[in-house]
């Protein structure tokens, strides 16, 4: 059964790791600021082990390993951007990285990979049955220590999007169809020559790139309908429900093909592809990862992921991350607005009090939920085309609507609905004497979008840093794309990416308090002073360096 571990250990004399150090290395290992000493006080320590209770039981027995030591190595993993293998050569080996695991003692043993990867296995297996991402709950747990130690107000936030490129290779609508029908066909093992069907033969023979660069535009889109066919017969084949990647398949065909009875109505069913407007962004971009969802954002063509931040901006004090979630990049970032507002309440000091975001958040459902929060809500647009009427409401309750472009005040008409309780709309022509109609809420955007124009460009700058804040989150992606395939892993690194900037920033925090302290006559201890120096010359001129030396921005 679960039992918690111990939080401090005693330290042994005889496997003390700093027996074989020098005075001054000894001195610099004991210092308070370095990055293992933070890391296990801000990370390792704040665990609460009590939340990933429900992944043991009396079948599958007791953790072998401490938690805490599992959710700090895998912390250090995506904090350094290195590889498993990595990972465990400094858990082993390196001293500092030991320090910060919270193995203090030489003899202390490494969880084996296989407790390692179970643990991460349990987590998503829960995740998916329960809906609680246990880790997401130790994140918020984490955070809110920090924020109640360090006073992190919290009456300002931002939030930002990142799109992630999944690691997967980009697929055509055909290479969907014709990879997945051959991952079914090799995990079942169904051969061609038993289901004697040309067709399929010829799936097996080659991968999709190769079908798709020898043959014309018009042969693929023949041999996509022919592949429908073979899906068809694949799924109705007797006992086929109990096969690997059965549901997969049938996805597949039911989002690319559509089944429509033949001529005359009669029994035969005729199998044809949808068009391509009727696919949904949310069909699967590769059978090799089937979370990852398709997004064009401004040219920006990704199949991946979406990750949202959620930061506090309070000028002069310690600015943590506070929210984090990721979804399929389809997901718009109107979504997460109210989510990470309520997350991000549950866990800074103060009451929210202004939100900054850039104009893609703006919905009106989100701007009453600010205005009934009593949240002043800053962006610094609207998305989308420029109006080109200014609208109004009279002393009377009449509609105003002047031209922008003219000044000229335009004649509107009260339309009348047929419908009960249909929202109230008002009509004007334009000079191609076409009809067009304005609702309540077209007034209620025209006057937010003057409100924006009268904040302070000092204030709209507010929400600029998010972007640095994304740019650390996906620091070791520079092309934008993960290491990583599947919704969970990339919810496992995101938050693990973003325990690590906090923490670099809480310890950038202290060692910056410090020298402050000692220009004031309170005195600093030598070693704080080289690493507050070394660690601001690496930090500017952006080098890489063990144990991590990304730009942090407060």
């Amino acid at each position: 059964m679960y039992r918690e571990s111990e939080k401090i250990k005693q330290q042994d004399l005889l496997n003390d790791p700093r027996l074989g150090m020098s005075k001054r290395t000894r001195e610099i290992f004991d210092n308070n600021e370095g990055w293992h000493n933070r890391f296990r006080t801000e990370v390792t320590n704040r665990v609460d082990e009590e939340i990933f209770k429900p992944l043991f039981n009396e079948k599958t027995g007791a953790p072998n390993s401490p938690i805490r030591v599992l959710v700090a190595m895998m912390a250090v993993k995506e904090g350094q951007g290195i590889s498993d293998e990595q990972l465990y050569e400094q858990a082993r080996f390196n001293a500092l990285v030991r320090s910060a695991l919270g193995l203090i003692n030489s003899d202390e043993e490494v969880p084996t990979e296989s407790t390692y990867y179970l643990f991460r296995q349990r987590i998503g297996e829960y995740a998916e049955s329960t809906g609680k991402n246990l880790l997401e709950e130790t994140f918020e747990g984490i955070t809110k220590g920090q924020c109640q130690e360090y006073q992190v107000s919290g009456k300002r936030i931002r939030m930002d999007s990142k799109l992630l490129g999944s690691n997967i290779s980009v697929y055509n609508r055909y290479g969907v169809v014709h990879e997945t029908i051959r991952k079914y066909c090799f995990l079942n093992e169904i051969k061609a020559d038993e289901k004697k069907e040309a067709e399929l033969a010829e799936v097996l023979k080659e991968k999709a790139e190769i079908v798709t660069y020898r043959n014309t535009k018009e042969e693929v889109a023949r041999r996509l309908e022919e592949l429908g066919k073979v899906i068809y017969r694949l799924l109705v084949v007797k006992d086929a429900e109990g096969n690997k990647e059965y549901d997969l398949l049938k996805r597949v065909f039911e989002e690319q093909y559509e089944v429509t009875s033949g001529p005359g109505g009669g029994k035969k069913k005729v199998v044809k592809p949808r068009e391509g407007s009727k696919i949904s962004s949310k069909s699967i971009q590769s059978p090799h990862d089937e979370d990852s969802e398709y997004r064009n954002k401004g040219g920006l063509k990704v199949n991946g992921y979406s990750v949202n931040v959620v930061e506090t901006c309070d000028e002069g004090k310690l600015n943590l991350i506070v929210g984090v979630r990721t979804e399929g990049c389809s997901t718009s970032d109107v979504v997460y607005l109210q989510d990470g507002i309520e997350k991000a309440q549950a866990i800074v000091v103060d009451k929210i009090e202004e939100a900054y975001t850039d104009g893609g958040y703006y919905n009106p459902d989100n701007q009453k939920y600010c205005e009934k929060e009593k949240i002043e809500w800053v962006m610094r647009g609207i998305a989308g085309p420029l109006p080109y009427h200014e609208l109004s409401y009279d002393g009377e309750g009449n509609m105003v609507v002047i031209e922008i472009k003219s000044g000229e005040r335009i004649e509107v008409t009260k339309a009348k609905s047929q419908k009960p309780g249909t929202p109230q709309r008002w009509g004007i022509r334009d000079k191609k004497n076409r009809l067009i109609y304005f609702l309540d809420k077209d007034v209620v955007l025209c006057e937010l979008r003057k409100r924006l124009l009268k904040i302070p460009k000092e204030r709209l700058d507010l929400r600029n840093n998010v972007e640095a804040t994304i740019f650390q989150v996906g620091y070791h992606y520079r092309a934008d794309k993960s290491r990583y395939r599947g919704l969970m892993k990339h919810r496992i690194w995101s938050i693990n990416r973003c325990l690590w900037v906090n923490f670099r920033r809480i310890q950038l925090w202290c060692i910056r308090k410090m020298v402050k302290n000692a220009k004031n006559g309170a005195g600093i201890p030598g070693e704080s002073f080289v690493l507050f120096f070394l660690q601001r010359f690496l930090r500017e001129f952006r080098f890489t360096f063990w144990p991590s030396v990304e730009p942090v921005c407060y």
